[in-house]
Parts: C-alpha cells; structure tokens; sequence
C-alpha cells in the first residue's frame, strides 16, 4: 500500500506478533476471524479491545480515539493464477494452514506477522485485497486507486438491457436491435472512453461512487452507506468484482440472439473488457 513505512513501524510489527501470540488458539477454536481496534497508551504502547461479533467489518468506522485496527485469522494460501510457476516454499504452504495478523493504523502503516506450525514465516506484508481495503477505510485510511475504468459497465449494462428486452420477446433479436439497445455511459462520466490519466481514473470512479451514495441503483452497486464508506478505489473493486465476465453474459443471452447477433454481441463484450 506504501512504497515507504513510516516511523513507528517496529510498534506496530511488535503488536502485531503480541496479538499473533495471544488471540491465535482463540481463532482456530472458534473459526472466525478476530477484530480488534487499538489505542496507544501514554507510554506508546498498543492496548487491544475486541470488536463485538455482531459488529461486521464491512462499513465499520473507528472513532477518533482508535489509533489502528488489527483482524487474527487462520486460513490457507490459494494460487489464483494457474501460470504463476510457484517456488518449493509457496508451494509447501499451500498444503498448510497459515496463522496470521494484520495491523492497519491511521498513519496508513501496514504490520504483518504470519505463522505456520507455529513457526514465524517470512512473507511479505500484503498492499490490497478487500480485508486491508475494509482495515483501512474503518480507520479513514485511503485505499490504493482504481485500476480499471468505468467503462468496463457498458457491457453489463447493455446485457441488462438486453435480457429485458428478451422477456418479451418471442423471436430471437437481430444486431440492428442489439446496437439500438447499447447504453449510454453513466451521468457525470465524459463517456465510454477511458479516461486520460490515473487523476481522471479516480474523478469518474468517485462521481459514480457518489452517485450511488446519493441513491443510484444498479445490481452491481453495494448498498447506499456502504458505497458513502468507501473510497474511489475500494467502490471500483466491489463493483469490478460483482459484475459477471464477458463469457457469462453472452451464454446467458445466447439463446435469445439470432446467430450473428450473439457472435458480434460476444466479441464486443470482450472488446470492452480489454479497454
């Protein structure tokens, strides 16, 4: 998440392996995960309060005397790209069960202690994925920036359109009703084109994150507050992730096209997938 870590970083790694040290037999007997928030004392030090097990993760806010927000978990390494060439130690963990704990405060600093066997492993600290986007934005700490564009919506929204347009059809629909029921790129957006720079990238994501915070519906929005909680970057990735693949929207509307339809509606998908 930070190319740098700023002072205090011992401080935090060493609360982290306290936290490892202390809360880990509770977590594997239980098999859920752990969440503490933590204050600093006048000495410096870190003192744990649990969170209650009614309180989620997902849309939590820490108040202002909470300096850091810890998760103890258990669990396992899963390769999720099959052509990544995996070394003899990654691949020994993915048969083990991995300890660990993760430490985000409000500087932004990340601390990561990881066991297995209970045996330290060196891994390295983690910079994204959705617990440190929800560690983060519970202590106001900005997530990493999208990566995509908005325009990656279009196909999804167009599939949407054409699936209503399926239902009451009786008749398999042509390419020249296809191209009509294309959308439009979303209000406040300059458009399907991909934006010109990383600065450009954020403004469309944020104007459609608060657009959605305001009350703008789509199935592939989260619910009002929580898009109000998150960020730019943490809204894109949610919506990213709950849309379906350009593969899954074709074959659910294949039967509903007529035969060249179907195959110009698929390429066009992924065309706008790869913008």
């Amino acid at each position: 998440m930070h190319a740098s870590q700023p002072a205090g970083t011992s401080d935090l790694d060493a609360a982290a392996a306290r936290l490892l040290r202390r809360h880990i037999i509770r977590v594997r007997q239980s098999g859920c995960p752990l969440h503490l928030v933590l204050r600093r004392d006048s000495s410096g030090e870190y003192l744990p309060e649990p969170l209650g097990r009614e309180v989620e993760l997902l849309g939590y806010k820490a108040g202002p005397e909470v300096d850091a927000i810890a998760v103890i978990a258990t669990g396992s390494v899963k390769l999720v790209d099959a052509s990544v060439e995996l070394t003899a130690g990654i691949a020994a963990l993915t048969r083990r069960q991995i300890d660990f704990a993760c430490v985000v405060s409000r500087s932004g600093t990340v601390a990561w202690k990881a066991c297995a066997d209970a045996k330290p492993l060196q891994m390295p600290t983690p910079s994204s994925g959705q617990m440190l986007d929800c560690m983060s934005r519970a202590v106001d700490v900005p997530t990493p920036p999208p990566s995509c564009s908005p325009a990656i919506l279009e196909g999804p929204l167009w599939a949407a359109r054409l699936a209503s347009a399926a239902r009451t059809s009786q008749a398999r629909l042509p390419w020249s009703y296809v191209e009509e029921c294309r959308p439009c790129a979303p209000p406040g957006t300059p458009g399907w084109s991909p934006p010109a720079d990383q600065e450009a990238l954020v403004a469309e994501w944020e104007r459609l994150r608060m657009a959605a915070a305001g009350g703008a519906e789509s199935v592939w929005f989260p619910r009002h507050e929580l898009c109000e909680w998150m960020d730019a970057g943490m809204f894109s990735r949610s919506v990213v992730a709950s849309i379906p693949t350009p593969a899954e929207l074709s074959a659910a509307l294949r039967q509903h096209l007529e035969p060249q339809a179907a195959r110009r509606f698929h390429h066009e998908l992924t065309r706008i997938a790869r913008r």
